[in-house]
């Protein structure tokens, strides 16, 4: 009976520790995802994230921008036009390239039966202000109006 109570309790424990190491080693500060309405992203459809920094910049910040894609999807890659603003006023455009595909069709990143995965790195070392707002636009930059097979797009902000 001892043992099985003394092995019950290293087995709590053990699962204490290991959810507490998870939360305190996980920099993620910032998630957000957008569903695309029937898998089709329009051309006039803005994807917006808004943040809010709470904390002191102590140091920098990862920004990741990630996705999954479905089988209707025919391009090897995604264009992304990301314009960043700081209290309302644009501070930055960048236009990205997501490759999904290598020359022979095979996925560059994660996948999963017909749906993909794709992850890019954004900026790597972005300071926020403390108790400002910004905000993240997307749109798509590819030629098509609307862009078929594109399930989600989503932002991620870490701490480095």
């Amino acid at each position: 009976m001892k043992a099985r109570v003394t092995v019950f309790l290293i087995i709590v424990i053990s699962v204490f520790i290991m959810f507490r190491l998870f939360f305190v080693l996980n920099k993620t500060i910032y998630s957000n995802v957008q569903m695309i309405n029937n898998s089709e992203w329009l051309l006039s459809d803005t994807l917006t994230f808004e943040y809010f920094n709470e904390k002191p910049n102590i140091n920098h910040h990862n920004i990741i921008l990630f996705g999954k894609i479905n089988q209707a999807y025919s391009y090897a890659n995604l264009y992304l036009f990301v314009d960043v603003f700081f209290e309302n006023n644009k501070i930055k455009r960048d236009t990205l390239n997501c490759v999904l595909y290598d020359s022979f069709g095979f996925p560059q990143q994660k996948n999963i039966g017909n749906t993909q995965f794709f992850k890019l790195d954004y900026l790597n070392t972005f300071n926020f202000e403390t108790n400002k707002n910004y905000t993240f636009k997307i749109i798509h930059g590819m030629r098509d109006v609307n862009l078929i097979g594109i399930e989600k797009i989503g932002i991620k902000i870490n701490k480095n």
